[in-house]
């Protein structure tokens, strides 16, 4: 137990000192508190339950005793502070340790920045690490686990999570386009991981499982350590293997759990002989002879980096004595990696900034982060739907009975939305004037809140959406005009055509009478109405009930249309609605 706590002490200094070397680091304890270097999360996510391991894992540190798991969202993000432009090296770490009493260790997917990096298989007793080296494209880099297809019954969960950052002279044969996904890294001389403060950048060197025999030595200290670009750790560069004897080769076998058509190695090297035989070998992969006629000097390193494309998931590594060698083949360490190109440039940005309105407004939705859309549609975020377009753009939000409060926050940079549905929520104050202006929206469904005030015109004069405003009761479909001046106008118009009738009876009626009377009295010997009588047209009771009939006609179509004019001019508060409850303007 002493010497338990004695080796913690001493590995938390060497973590200090070690870490005074690297460039710059970040070391995330998810789901704990904190121990020395490492912090808490809680900076960094807004979602997630904390949890213990029940099985403590032997060899690593207390950061692994911790963990945090999501059961609630399809992907679950942390957002990593970024230089734009920088590369990375990040690291996530996974302990299942029964924390949960089942004995089943799920499974589930792990992405960075909107691309599919791995997928993870956890075990019950040891940690398993996924690493990759990539270029941030913003301020910051989002890391999420996500439910692989499938398996919506597995929770993804994270022990730790590590992003530093690396010089640009290492890997330098990566573009700002692709990122390195690790698929192993190999110390051949130790049988234990070489870690932080070995390795201050935080990478893991593994003992070689090949299981072939072959000969362990050491090596002094490198004169050139410094010189080699990808700054492997001292303790792996002065521990390598050998083969038995000059006639006998080293063959390494490794399968890629990321099938990519290229890949990327770096193989170490150090001659721990002082004598004057001469260690000549190849090196070949799947049987082809890269060429590199190796030879090795007393106290000097050797870093070999080498692009290759690929066939399939498999990849063979020999090594071969040449002719004039007394001395066999030998190697320090391996670290092989996929290269994934071809890397999203993620969701639209105004798309992102708009949804970032809408996370930093309502409580509700903060623990969603990272891409909406990507890498796949089945981990966009569960309450947006999204195009197929490059890039991406958010089609529509589904917040219906989400629990959201207060005002409706502008979002306009969301231009691409064709439906929003907002409906069961307790949403306040007036509706927003830029939601008709959306190009695209065809549907907005705001029913069962508390809105108040009036629809804006740009949403009741346009033709293209379909609205739902029921159960609103301050909520008027259309502006509300002066009642006095509509009163106004009906009396006035009244008392106008009240006029014009009583003018029609006691003026215009006696003198058609009259006329008619004159008419009356000329009359041709043989009963005959006078020609220009009969061709002037209809005269008399006949054509004061025809002229009544028009008057009667028009009146009644002002009073009707009076009616329904103040009717809509009025409005009714939460009573524009059909059937289903719906209006298109």
């Amino acid at each position: 137990m002493l010497m338990t706590m004695i080796i913690r002490v001493i590995f938390l200094v060497f973590l200090y000192v070690g870490r005074a070397y690297s460039q710059e680091s970040l070391m995330i304890d998810c789901g704990g508190g904190g121990d020395g270097m490492w912090q808490s999360d809680d900076d960094f996510i807004k979602t997630g339950i904390n949890s213990q391991v029940q099985d403590l894992g032997a060899n690593w540190g207390r950061e692994m005793d911790s963990l945090r798991l999501f059961p609630d969202q399809s992907k679950s993000c942390y957002t990593l502070p970024a230089k734009t432009k920088q590369k990375y090296l990040i690291q996530a770490g996974f302990f299942y340790g029964n924390y949960d009493g089942r004995g089943f260790p799920p499974s589930f997917d792990l992405q960075f920045d909107g691309n599919s990096w791995a997928s993870v298989y956890t075990t019950q007793g040891s940690p398993s690490f996924k690493e990759a080296i990539v270029f941030a494209k913003r301020d910051n880099i989002s890391v999420c686990v996500a439910r692989s297809l499938g398996l919506n019954d597995q929770i993804p969960f994270i022990s730790t999570l590590v992003l530093v950052t690396l010089p640009s002279s290492m890997y330098s044969a990566m573009t700002s386009g692709s990122a390195l996904v690790l698929e192993s890294r190999v110390n051949f001389g130790s049988p234990y991981n070489i870690w932080i403060p070995e390795d201050i950048y935080s990478r893991i060197w593994t003992p070689d499982e090949s299981g072939q025999l072959y000969r362990n030595v050491t090596a002094p200290e490198l004169t050139n350590l410094a010189d080699l670009a990808d700054a492997p750790p001292s303790s792996m560069m002065t521990s390598a293997i050998e083969a038995l004897n000059s006639s006998e080769s080293l063959k390494f076998y490794y399968v890629l759990h990321e099938p990519q058509w290229l890949v990327y190695v770096n193989l170490y090297f150090t001659e721990a002989s002082a004598s004057s035989s001469k260690r000549l070998f190849d090196v070949y992969i799947d049987g082809e002879n890269m060429n590199l006629n190796l030879s090795l000097q007393y106290k000097m390193g050797k870093e070999v980096s080498l692009t290759l494309r690929r066939r399939n998931y498999f990849f063979n590594l020999t090594l071969v004595s040449r002719n004039g060698s007394s001395l066999p083949p030998t190697i320090c360490g391996i670290e092989l990696f996929s290269v994934k190109e071809d890397l999203t440039n993620g969701t639209s940005e105004e798309d992102v900034q708009g949804l970032q309105q809408l996370t930093n407004n309502w409580k509700q939705l903060r623990g969603w982060a990272g891409d909406p859309c990507l890498p796949t549609s089945y981990t966009a975020w569960d309450w947006i739907s999204c195009s197929d377009s490059n890039p991406p753009r958010v089609i529509a939000l589904y917040l219906g009975s989400h629990g959201l409060g207060g005002p409706i926050v502008d979002f306009s940079q969301l231009q691409a939305l064709d439906a929003i549905d907002l409906h069961n929520n307790s949403l306040s104050g007036p509706v927003p004037d830029f939601l008709g202006k959306l190009p695209r929206l065809d549907f907005l469904d705001l029913s069962n809140n508390q809105l108040s005030g009036t629809v804006p015109k740009s949403i009741t004069k346009n033709k293209q959406i379909s609205l739902r405003i029921a159960g609103n009761p301050q909520l008027r479909y259309r502006e509300k005009k002066n009642i006095g001046l509509i009163v106004g106008l009906s009396v006035g118009g009244a008392v106008l055509v009240l006029l014009v009738v009583c003018g029609v009876v006691f003026f215009v009626l006696p003198r058609l009478n009259k006329r008619r009377e004159n008419e009356g009295a000329t009359v041709e010997p043989d009963g005959a109405i006078p020609e220009a009588a009969s061709s002037a047209g209809p005269r008399g009771p006949s054509a004061v009930a025809e002229g009544n009939d028009q008057f009667e006609e028009v009146s009644e179509e002002f009073r009707k249309q009076m009616e329904v004019d103040v009717e809509d001019l009025l409005g009714r508060p939460g009573s524009h609605s059909s059937d289903d409850d719906s209006y298109r303007g």
